[in-house]
């Protein structure tokens, strides 16, 4: 019966030597730097995309305010079309008002994202540099959604970039509050020159036998009575017809005119004959009685 030879602890440790603490101290010390070698922390540094991310917001922010700012710059003082004018409804004000707003809310949300993005890397950058209570650290991530963070003491003080990017994610939305306000609908007085056709009395185009005195008569047109009517009871002289709506205007014109002297004895004789003459050709048409008389210069007597 063979027996396999046996060693004994005592044995081991003679066959392989004494392990000493100093021996064991620099084996551990050694595998300790290793794994630091092995789990060494990336250097830190801010993302290509990220960067992208913040700075194409910014750029983008940028542009849609300066389009609301050109727009409502064009419009300044031009009158408002409606669909009355003929404008397609597209260029209305109720579609202009709405263009202006919708830049108003575009741009103040791609802005306050861009500051969002800004604020989480400087959060980041915090942690990182700097100790914070567990209260802080919540009052750092709640600033852009709680407003009761801004009570946090060591979140302000000691994280006062943080704090104004925090404060601009609130106070930039504001913005859409006032630009609407910016482009307003007025009534303006404006002087405007433009050529128009207007009545004038045409002195060149007369046919005399509408003014020549044909015998009297005591027919009256109607238009004769509605305006003399019309002239009587408002004591005014009847307008022309407007050629727009509240417009005026200066006529200036050649016409005839009418001047009154003392009549001179001749004269007057003469009226005499004229007026005696006229009473005895119309002896015998009853009623009939001279108002006035007048004379031409084409020697008609009207």
């Amino acid at each position: 019966m063979s027996h396999e030879p046996q060693s004994s602890t005592q044995d081991l440790i003679t066959q392989h030597g004494p392990i000493t603490y100093t021996q064991v101290r620099q084996n551990t010390s050694s595998n300790l730097d290793s794994h630091l070698k092995v789990r060494r922390l990336p250097p830190w540094r801010i993302g290509l995309a990220t960067r992208a991310k913040m700075l194409g917001l910014l750029a983008l922010g940028i542009l849609s305010a300066l389009g609301h700012h050109l727009l409502y710059s064009y419009l300044d003082n031009k009158p408002v079309r409606t669909l009355v004018d003929g404008a397609p409804r597209w260029k209305t004000q109720d579609w202009i008002t709405r263009y202006g707003l919708a830049l108003a809310f575009i741009t103040k949300t791609i802005l306050a994202a861009s500051v969002a993005v800004a604020y989480k890397q400087r959060i980041w950058t915090n942690l990182r540099q700097k100790a914070y209570t567990v209260s802080g650290i919540n009052a750092m991530y709640d600033a852009t959604t709680d407003i009761l963070s801004f009570a946090s003491l060591e979140f302000v003080w000691k994280a006062k970039l943080a704090t104004i990017l925090a404060a601009l994610t609130w106070t930039i939305p504001l913005s859409a509050l006032v630009t609407p306000s910016s482009l307003l609908v007025t009534l303006i007085t404006k002087e405007v020159q433009q050529d128009m056709i207007v009545p004038i009395l045409n002195f060149a185009d007369l046919n005399s036998d509408s003014y020549v005195f044909n015998g009297p008569t005591t027919i009256i047109s109607p238009l004769l009575t509605k305006t003399t009517a019309i002239a009587a009871f408002s004591a005014e002289i009847l307008p022309m017809a407007a050629v727009a709506q509240n417009i005026s205007y200066t006529l200036q014109f050649h016409g005839p005119s009418l001047r009154c002297d003392e009549a001179t004895e001749h004269i007057a004789a003469f009226v005499e004959e004229v007026w005696e003459a006229t009473r005895s050709a119309h002896t015998g048409s009853g009623s009939f009685d001279a108002v006035y008389l007048c004379f031409t210069a084409s020697n008609f007597l009207v």
